[in-house]
């Protein structure tokens, strides 16, 4: 069928694209935890470590078992974006402030 083949691909398009939306979605927190001026207590360590662990295994999985590049640019896009937060908010309490 046409209609379903059109709903398909669209589909597929709109799912890749969403790396893209999840990789922007990160950016606002990375650049409040790059600017701040604080320990980022409001960041809850084991939140961010949590989430890049099975951001990291569905990475992993996409990579590995599904072998599908759309799927594996998202888990890359959130796996990304997870792990830098989890850096940032290390690196400011253990490292950038750490006298404070």
């Amino acid at each position: 069928m046409i209609t379903n083949d059109i709903f398909l691909s669209s589909l597929t398009y709109l799912y890749g694209s969403t790396a893209i939306i999840a990789g922007a979605g990160y950016l606002p927190q990375i650049i409040k935890l790059i600017r701040t001026k604080d320990k980022s207590l409001s960041n809850s360590i084991t939140t961010w470590m949590i989430w890049t662990f099975t951001s990291t295994v569905s990475f992993l999985y996409a990579i590995i078992i599904l072998k599908d590049p759309p799927f594996i640019l998202v888990a890359l896009a959130n796996m990304a974006g997870c792990s830098i937060i989890f850096i940032l908010v290390i690196y400011n309490r253990y490292f950038r402030f750490r006298n404070e």
